[in-house]
């Protein structure tokens, strides 16, 4: 596997892991910083469940 698989296979592993996250499936902010800030809070919860061996992604908002 070349550097460019590994790398595209990383990123691809990443939006996927995002895709539990159910308020990051459409676009509901209104600015951009918020959508940043909600893709910064998925991601924070992936790394926390991961060191905590929970495999169990629960971010879930009412919308």
């Amino acid at each position: 596997m070349s550097v460019g698989a590994k790398i595209r296979w990383v990123v691809e592993r990443s939006f996927g892991w995002l895709n539990f996250f159910r308020r990051l499936s459409k676009d509901f902010e209104r600015k951009v910083q918020n959508s940043e800030s909600m893709i910064l809070l998925a991601q924070i919860q992936i790394i926390l469940n991961r060191l905590t061996k929970d495999t169990k992604l629960n971010f879930k908002t009412r919308s």
